[in-house]
């Protein structure tokens, strides 16, 4: 179902949650394609939750012209469960720019969300003055960087995700939670499933497939995403057991538990933090960063 509401003295249609209906979804699918040139329909096939992504989507006579998307992701911190909303997918129709849509669609989104833990979101450098205006401010995410590997026997297989045995696995891995990350995101497997599919990262299943792997790999550096499942061992041993032998040095998508591993801050002006005012979130307090698989 959707509302009428009057923006600047013109009507539109408000849909709270545009992946409910058939119509109103193939209106986001068709905006994200032509906005972003994404093809979400193949997400939302996979097992998108759609409880947990909530596109709020505004159409001018079945037009689909603005959208704001927020997603609710379960996160632990130091054994403290964190609800926190991310806003995403914001876009509008290239005859409906600058007329304040994406404003209102902004405040209907913060308004949905305020009783949360908090509200954050990325943005490339060329909007951040647009999204302090909101009231979001850049925070600073930490993660390790270049850590030399050796190269062991290697002591996982590359999974298949196309494979059922190989899939039910990773989710069973995945449920046991990834002990080796400060700021684990929870109950959020269809997320997960996402990046994968995407084509830019591979898995790996060892310790008897109870433990599962994620990375992404560019040139000689292997980015370890996740590591689902049963602890085995240090990250610098798990990376210097996969199968893979080229890389010579590794990263994380996420900030490790292990201390003793170096920290870096984020320098990517492509994807700039930024944090709603008035709440407390973990990289206030420590160094850390959302996981890569927890971005939608």
């Amino acid at each position: 179902m959707s509302n009428q509401v009057c923006i600047h003295g013109k009507m539109f249609s408000l849909y709270d949650n545009a992946l409910s209906q058939p119509a109103s979804r193939n209106a986001f699918f068709y905006l994200a394609e032509k906005v972003f040139g994404l093809h979400l329909q193949k997400w939302y096939d996979t097992g998108l939750d759609t409880e947990k992504y909530v596109p709020l989507l505004l159409t001018d006579n079945d037009l689909p012209v603005s959208n704001v998307s927020f997603s609710i992701l379960e996160f632990d911190f130091r054994g403290e469960k964190k609800l926190f909303a991310q806003i995403g997918t914001v876009m509008s129709h290239p005859d409906y720019r600058n007329i304040g849509l994406n404003s209102f669609l902004m405040h209907t989104a913060l308004e949905k969300t305020k009783n949360l833990d908090g509200t954050f979101l990325f943005s490339n450098a060329e909007c951040v003055g647009y999204y302090k205006k909101f009231g979001f401010v850049p925070g600073s995410e930490f993660h390790t960087r270049n850590i030399p590997v050796s190269h062991l026997k290697p002591a996982f297989r590359l999974a298949d995700i196309n494979s059922p045995s190989d899939l039910e696995a990773l989710r069973h891995a995945y449920s046991a939670g990834n002990p080796y990350s400060l700021l684990k995101m929870k109950n959020n497997f269809g997320l997960v499933l996402f990046h994968l599919r995407s084509g830019q990262f591979s898995f790996y299943l060892g310790n008897n497939d109870e433990t599962a792997v994620i990375t992404r790999t560019n040139d000689s550096l292997l980015r370890l995403s996740a590591v689902y499942g049963k602890y085995c061992g240090n990250l610098k041993d798990i990376c210097s057991a996969l199968p893979d032998t080229s890389p010579t040095a590794f990263s994380t998508d996420f900030t490790p538990i292990d201390q003793s591993l170096p920290l870096c801050p984020s320098s990517d002006n492509n994807s700039v933090l930024m944090l709603l005012k008035g709440y407390l979130y973990p990289m206030r307090s420590s160094k850390c960063a959302f996981p890569l698989l927890s971005v939608t």
